[in-house]
């Protein structure tokens, strides 16, 4: 599903809101996957709670489409890191990322 996702942020054209959903059901499933019922049960709390101002600030971004490219590619990294079992480094491009 996480892969479904990612593909869907990086079709041409998406809107930001169509990104915006995609990028929190992403973060959510990530935060799931960890096994940790604390971090899954926060992650989806904060991201629901702030999924306007995030949509707000991805709304301003000056080139939408690079934007989208970037955090897209965060994503996908993000994803192969968790796949290869690094978890370490998954933890430290998530914080990066969501910074």
């Amino acid at each position: 599903e996480a892969a479904e996702l990612v593909a869907g942020m990086a079709e041409p054209g998406i809107g930001v809101s169509g990104f915006n959903d995609l990028d929190t059901r992403f973060h959510v499933l990530v935060a799931r996957s960890s096994g940790n019922a604390l971090t899954s049960t926060l992650t989806s709390a904060v991201r629901e709670s702030v999924r306007p101002l995030i949509l707000r600030a991805l709304e301003a971004a000056e080139d939408w489409p690079a934007t989208a490219r970037a955090l897209n590619a965060e994503h996908e990294a993000l994803l192969a890191l968790v796949r290869e079992g690094r978890g370490g480094e998954a933890a430290d491009l998530v914080e990066r990322h969501i910074r």
